[in-house]
């Protein structure tokens, strides 16, 4: 596994700047080839107006070589290594405190999954929703 981080922080604001890449390999089962996920993320963590008004973010990409899928051949399945995937997504995030005791958020996150090579005996991937998001208050009484 090899993991690479680099923060910055200062300024105005205290932006913080956070740029991550990783490799992890991983064997599922006995005979088959390794599962490859390489992760890249640049992500960014703020707070402004004296701690009152935060906003965060992400960018990531993470690219599947080798899946193994469960395929049925015969009369029992078996673990093959099919197919190759991508993910691409963004994440953000925002926290406003208005007043004492009120909290207000929101997020949004995006989803870009899709097989990029693929066998014709493998399943589609399961479905992901392409965006997400929330919002909410918190008060304190």
């Amino acid at each position: 596994s090899k993991r690479t981080k680099l923060k910055l922080e200062g300024g105005p604001g205290q932006v913080h700047k956070i740029l991550k890449k990783n490799k992890v390999k991983e064997v599922i089962f006995a005979g088959q080839l390794k599962d490859q996920v390489f992760k890249n993320e640049f992500g960014f963590k703020s707070n402004f107006l004296d701690n009152t008004l935060r906003f965060n973010g992400a960018i990531f990409q993470t690219t599947y070589d080798d899946i193994q899928i469960v395929v049925q051949r015969g009369v029992s399945p078996s673990n093959e290594n099919l197919a190759e995937a991508e993910i691409n997504g963004v994440e953000l995030e925002l926290e406003v405190l208005p007043t004492d005791g009120l909290l207000v958020n929101a997020t949004l996150g995006y989803l870009d999954a899709k097989y990029t090579q693929i066998d014709p005996a493998a399943a589609p991937l399961p479905t992901l929703p392409q965006a997400a998001g929330c919002q909410g208050r918190r008060s304190a009484v």
